[in-house]
């Protein structure tokens, strides 16, 4: 048999059966036929109809709502959802200014928010006339709205009023209790609606990069190159295998394809490149041993190209650089036109075993 444990007192409010007084007139939200609290030793405390039977799938919103207003209004609890931020600043002293892929009107960033840090209360109310719950942060003046999957015409109406809406996947009393046991809901069983632009604002673009900023950073490199006895450049170096028939050698190993990797360093002082300069118009920092031939340019823009031929290095964090005391290419630092391979391939150590 069903189990009502909610009810409206004359006033409207939202009862449940454990705040319920013996005396006192309590209404189905459903029906609205009086309810009577039954609170004794032998059964679970319910409420039951005076005159009718309510169909019980009419008042499943009822209990639904007030557990979850309940749960939602703890403390520790969190409802998340994934949002995005409108970012409208692209600044035109930005070196990348006219090839960067994000030079558009409008980007989007991506973040994950805590509902509750926004709404940290909601309240549950009875609309009488519709027989309808609804949870709202402010009765009074409503700017959010949470509402099940099973009633989401209702939700998309408050959407389309300009609310802030959270849809969540429930059908059922069980599905409820089983969500609200944990402190956090997230994910796939939330649906949002008019939270894309609950944090519009003019977020500073991550890439940006103005030319001050580079004669700041290449400065900062130039001291620390300059300050140092050595400055070490790390890299792989690749000897290949002479392997003419990888198709069909049963025999090949991984080096006939893809090389052998010889971890390598050199001292960029010891080498007799002392000299360092800052070029402004280049927008780099230039490394030689007064040969032209023989220079290195450090660059920060990674499509800024100085010199077509010569050796770049692209440094992404000059920080990192600094604090490792050496140049090592990885997720931050790229070489370019930097002899890493061997042009004369050795000859294959294995024995041709045909397939």
């Amino acid at each position: 048999m069903a189990s009502y444990t909610i009810a409206v007192d004359i006033n409207g409010e939202f009862v449940g059966i454990e705040e319920s007084k013996h005396g006192t007139k309590y209404y189905c939200p459903a029906c609205e036929d009086q309810l009577e609290p039954h609170k004794g030793d032998t059964y679970e405390h319910h409420f039951h109809h005076k005159h009718n039977e309510c169909p019980f799938a009419e008042y499943f919103q009822f209990e639904a709502k007030y557990k979850f207003v309940e749960w939602y209004n703890k403390t520790d609890v969190k409802l998340q959802i994934k949002t995005k931020s409108i970012v409208k600043e692209c600044k035109v002293d930005c070196v990348k200014y006219n090839s960067c892929k994000k030079n558009i009107e409008e980007q989007c960033v991506y973040d994950t928010i805590n509902i509750k840090e926004l709404f940290p209360k909601v309240e549950l109310y009875y609309d009488k006339e519709n027989h309808f719950a609804k949870i709202v942060d402010n009765k009074d003046n409503p700017q959010f709205y949470i509402e099940f999957v099973k009633y989401h015409d209702k939700a998309n109406i408050k959407a389309k009023e300009g609310l802030k809406v959270v849809l969540i996947n429930v059908k059922t009393i069980e599905e409820l209790e089983s969500l609200i046991s944990g402190d956090s809901i997230s994910g796939d069983l939330l649906k949002m609606y008019n939270f894309n632009k609950i944090e519009e604002q003019n977020i500073p673009c991550p890439d940006y990069l103005s030319k001050q900023i580079i004669i700041d950073k290449l400065n900062q490199l130039k001291e620390w190159y300059e300050n140092n006895h050595e400055v070490w450049i790390k890299y792989n170096y690749i000897t290949y295998y002479r392997c003419w028939q990888q198709e069909t050698c049963a025999n090949c190993i991984p080096e006939c394809i893809n090389g052998i990797v010889d971890k390598r360093s050199f001292n960029l002082k010891r080498s007799g490149k002392y000299k360092c300069e800052l070029e402004k118009g280049k927008m780099s920092l230039s490394i030689s041993d007064e040969t032209p031939k023989n220079t290195i340019y450090i660059v920060l823009d990674r499509a800024n190209n100085p010199s077509d031929g010569k050796v770049i290095i692209w440094i992404g964090n000059v920080d990192d650089v600094i604090k490792s005391n050496f140049i090592q290419e990885g997720d931050n630092i790229k070489y370019f036109n930097f002899k890493t391979e061997n042009p004369k391939k050795k000859e294959c150590s294995q024995e041709y075993v045909h397939k």
